[in-house]
């Protein structure tokens, strides 16, 4: 079973399988110590019970990353398919998830270019005007003034990304970061949405 990186399509699947297969590991683990100490000294009453219940604790948090992965809907590959082609050379991000303290918002698609920053989310209920100015701040917070616009039409979108994949790419002055001294600057700005998502 491969992995895939955070911001590539499939990862919501890819990481709902890695969770799930790290829950069963610690499950086992835990069972196994038990058992082992069962096994031994024939009662429940040994230091290994205790080990097997102090395991419970990495277990709980799995099982909550668990139930979480299955809120969360894996993008269509038709969708990517469509987006990718569209977006051509530009940064792209998918299937991210952003959350505030009131709210998580789950982003099909992010397409960088310049100062600008889309993203498109089929979620017809989202509040765009909140998470537009969650990643603006958050942006604005890592030194990167961006325009950042959230589309919930995907006609829309479609258009804009056509538009950003058209125009003349501007340069924009930036501080290299020492960290990723390879990194252009709206891979900085790819690289820095992905840490912020989840």
């Amino acid at each position: 079973m491969k992995k895939v990186a955070k911001g590539k399509f499939g990862y919501t699947l890819s990481h709902r399988k890695w969770k799930i297969l790290k829950l069963a590991v610690y499950v086992a683990l835990a069972l196994g110590v038990f058992l082992l100490g069962l096994i031994t000294t024939k009662t429940t009453k040994n230091l290994m019970s205790i080990v097997a219940i102090v395991g419970a604790l990495p277990i709980s948090k799995e099982l909550v990353g668990v139930i979480m992965s299955f809120k969360r809907k894996p993008m269509d590959k038709k969708l990517y398919q469509d987006i990718s082609a569209k977006a051509g050379e530009l940064e792209q991000i998918y299937e991210l998830l952003f959350t505030t303290a009131e709210k998580s918002y789950a982003v099909e698609a992010v397409v960088i270019e310049g100062r600008d920053v889309i993203c498109y989310t089929i979620d017809p209920k989202c509040e765009t005007a909140a998470l537009q100015t969650h990643l603006y701040k958050l942006l604005n917070a890592n030194d990167y003034k961006q325009s950042v616009k959230v589309f919930t039409d995907y006609k829309k979108f479609m258009d804009r990304v056509g538009d950003l994949e058209r125009r003349e790419k501007e340069e924009i002055p930036y501080k290299q970061n020492p960290i990723y001294p390879d990194l252009n600057r709206d891979q900085l700005v790819k690289h820095t949405l992905l840490a912020l998502s989840i």
